[in-house]
């Protein structure tokens, strides 16, 4: 029941993605620096697989006798050089990759930080008593670690996978472009499935992370209250409600959660049905003759190694709703303005007499009259206790 109080508007992806670019935009230069080293890296890993391919073929033409040993020792010495030389290569870049990572989310994180506390400490005194502390707490500890996750996302999965798929498509095409054309396919497929249950699950993150706002900022309440709780002995009904609110959170986690199982379903059925026919027109192609068993070998290691790139891009799908939910939570504000606004051309005050004035004021607590027709008047300089 407590779910359906909770709003499940559709994520505003426009809006996050562009408060997000706005902050990456700041660091361009370290951008394009940390893209160039990714794309080394990708491309220093399908090289290693290309001298296996080397190894393969004059390992054949050697048991088959048209490589002399001789020939075949050099040629293994020129791979060994190639092979040393980008292990080299890649420890350099492997190092550097985290490391202007880890520098761009820092100085992203601290920006996005401080702009949001600032816009939120702010906002009016009516946004701050009618929002729970806690849940500003949790939005905006959620929305640093969203932050963190996206980038690391964009550059672990999403860059990578793209940089292989042009790079195996290209090598690959130059051997055999049916394999390419089925490669393409599992690839366009298997994403397509993943981004359709992402927008499934959709709308159980929106309503779990709203719920698990909703449980932290009643914990800071209760909390903050402690006093009182002991005063009037409320810790058994504190306990209740806080169970109430924590089995809320856990049925909606888990409800998100179960979407996994329906993805992971559809996933090894693609991949299943795709490797086969991958399997079927590479050897139809090599039973021709058309192509090397270095080839072969090629094409079902770049193949496995992007199904891997796959599997790591479909895990940054749902990385990327759940930084979008969490963006989304801490982002509206935003949107957010003061009800009361100075105007352009608006003068400081000046106060000429500091006298106050109170003229017949009732007020009540509840059903109790605490004042009726009160009256008061504070001339200046004089202190009312």
């Amino acid at each position: 029941m407590a779910a359906r109080s909770v709003s499940t508007k559709d994520i505003d992806f426009k809006h996050n993605l562009s408060i997000y670019f706005s902050f990456m935009k700041k660091y361009k230069l370290m951008i394009f620096i940390t893209l160039f080293v990714i794309f080394i890296v990708e491309s220093l890993h399908l090289v290693e697989k290309f001298l296996f391919k080397l190894v393969i073929d004059r390992g054949t033409e050697f048991t088959t006798n048209t490589l002399s040993k001789s020939e075949f020792t050099d040629a293994l010495v020129q791979i060994a050089i190639f092979f040393i030389i980008i292990t080299i290569l890649l420890i350099i870049f492997l190092w550097s990759r985290p490391h202007l990572l880890n520098r761009l989310n820092s100085r992203v994180i601290a920006d996005m930080q401080r702009s949001f506390f600032k816009h939120i400490l702010n906002l009016d005194h009516n946004f701050h008593t009618t929002h729970k502390t806690g849940s500003l707490i949790s939005k905006l500890s959620r929305g640093t670690s969203a932050m963190e996750r996206m980038t690391d996302l964009i550059a672990f999965n999403i860059i990578p996978l793209f940089i292989q798929l042009i790079i195996v498509s290209i090598t690959i095409s130059y051997f055999d472009t049916t394999s390419v054309l089925v490669i393409l396919g599992i690839t366009v497929i298997l994403v397509a499935y993943s981004y359709f249950i992402q927008r499934l699950q959709e709308e159980s993150s929106l309503i779990a992370n709203n719920l698990e706002h909703i449980e932290k900022g009643n914990m800071s309440d209760f909390l903050t209250n402690i006093d009182s709780i002991k005063y009037y002995g409320k810790e058994k009904a504190i306990n209740k409600r806080y169970a109430e609110l924590t089995e809320n959170t856990k049925a909606a986690f888990l409800k998100n959660w179960d979407y996994f199982r329906l993805m992971r379903i559809g996933q090894a059925t693609i991949i299943g049905i795709g490797t086969l026919l991958l399997i079927y027109v590479v050897m139809l192609k090599f039973l021709a003759g058309e192509i090397t068993l270095g080839t072969v070998t090629y094409i079902y290691t770049a193949y496995s190694i992007l199904l891997l790139y796959m599997f790591s891009f479909v895990s940054g799908l749902r990385n990327f709703y759940r930084s979008m939910a969490d963006f989304q939570e801490l982002f509206q504000y935003k949107k957010r303005t003061n009800e009361i606004i100075n105007k352009p051309d608006a003068q400081n005050i000046t106060i000429k007499k500091g006298t106050i004035e109170f003229e017949d004021i009732d007020f009540y607590y509840r059903k109790r009259q605490i004042f009726k027709n009160f009256k008061l008047k504070i001339k200046e300089n004089e202190k009312i206790a």
